[in-house]
């Protein structure tokens, strides 16, 4: 039988305590198992509405330890995601402000010797079905749908006849989100584009041009039966309608406004009609819109609401009730924790996160809402 030299062994010995290398440890078995990662928060296939905001919570665990951790939306590139130590692996938080349509993230761990692991998850950020006075519209893969009366074109159809059932709007495509009032519609597509259609007496369509110093301008009043896309705009998310005005949430979380302006509603901090978008004045950060019929109001990822506009009925939420025109957003006091706001023709809903409901301006409608909201289940947090 062979025998191994014992001043072999000693020179193995003697070459490790000099810095080489120890011989790998054959009682430990290799390394097979990928990482696991799992989501507390599950929103698969959930429809996010129009609150632009996504919170996701999950972990990360692994037998050797979670070394890497990253997360993608959509086509982006993917980003290193921030994690913590936590029983049994590592703990993560994840929030993102979606685009409009479907959208999907995606969760990787990867482990020390490159084994990786992922899980996904999809959600629909935007609005899919509206109504106004006497017409309706419904979105569904893509392509809108409108019935109803159609006197000022609102339809989208192409004339003004009137329809008893949903017809398709042939002139577009890649709808995500829609919003409709009286007698005008919008929608906001895939791509973030804007286009309105419908009445257009105060240039609520938003197809005007700016004016430019020192030339003569006739303002866009006209009424279209057909969806145009209003120019300038290529990143919006959602927009909310009032009476004769229009509101629209860009991705970076400002606000642009046209249309009707007599009581200040479109917060550009005059009472001037525009035919054509303006940049709401001091608002960053929101997350929803909601529009009545001369007042319009805003909630932001901080929990805040704002609003102006009318204010007859106490409608900005500040306590007083007066006729002058407001024509900047003010915060409404005394409230926090809002995540998601409504609004009627002269009042405003807001509800907060522990399921409670604040209401305020125009009592009668009020009341009437906080009946409902009592007689309906109660709501919790998205």
């Amino acid at each position: 039988m062979y025998r191994r030299s014992p001043y072999a062994l000693l020179g193995t010995v003697l070459l490790w305590g000099c810095g080489g290398k120890p011989p790998p440890d054959t009682n430990t078995p290799p390394d097979l198992t990928p990482p696991a990662v799992s989501l507390a928060s599950t929103y698969e296939a959930r429809r996010l509405g129009t609150y632009q905001g996504l919170r996701l919570e999950g972990s990360a665990s692994d037998d050797t330890g979670v070394e890497r951790l990253t997360w993608r939306l959509n086509d982006g590139e993917p980003q290193v995601l921030e994690s913590a130590e936590a029983e049994g692996g590592r703990a993560f938080v994840l929030e993102l402000k979606p685009r409009p349509g479907t959208n999907t993230v995606v969760v990787r761990a990867e482990d020390s010797v490159g084994h990786m692991a992922e899980t996904s998850v999809s959600f629909y950020f935007g609005n899919l079905v509206a109504a106004g006075g006497l017409h309706g519209g419904a979105v569904r893969g893509g392509r809108l749908y409108t019935w109803g009366q159609n006197t000022q074109g609102q339809l989208g159809q192409g004339d003004t006849t009137a329809r008893s059932t949903p017809v398709v709007v042939a002139d577009l495509s890649r709808v995500a989100s829609i919003a409709i009032n009286s007698n005008s519609s919008l929608a906001v597509r895939e791509d973030g584009t804007v286009w309105t259609w419908g009445a257009n007496a105060s240039g609520q369509l938003g197809l005007g041009s700016p004016p430019v110093e020192g030339e003569t301008r006739t303002p866009d009043t006209q009424a279209r039966n057909r969806p145009t896309q209003v120019p300038g705009l290529t990143d919006a998310v959602s927009g909310a309608l009032g009476f004769s005005h229009a509101l629209v949430l860009k991705a970076d979380g400002t606000v642009v406004s046209f249309g009707k302006n007599n009581n200040g509603q479109l917060g550009d901090g005059t009472t001037t009609d525009r035919d054509h978008p303006m940049p709401v004045r001091g608002l960053t950060d929101v997350v929803k819109l909601a529009g009545g019929s001369q007042q319009s109001v805003a909630l932001t990822r901080d929990g805040s609401v704002w609003v102006w506009g009318n204010n007859n009925f106490g409608n900005l939420g500040q306590g007083t009730e007066d006729s002058d025109a407001h024509s900047e957003p003010a915060k409404v006091p005394g409230l926090s924790g809002v995540v998601d706001i409504a609004s009627g023709r002269d009042h405003v809903l807001a509800l907060h996160s522990d399921g409670t409901v604040s209401a305020w301006a125009s009592m009668s409608a009020a009341r009437w809402a906080m009946a409902r909201a009592v007689q309906a289940p109660r709501c919790t947090r998205r």
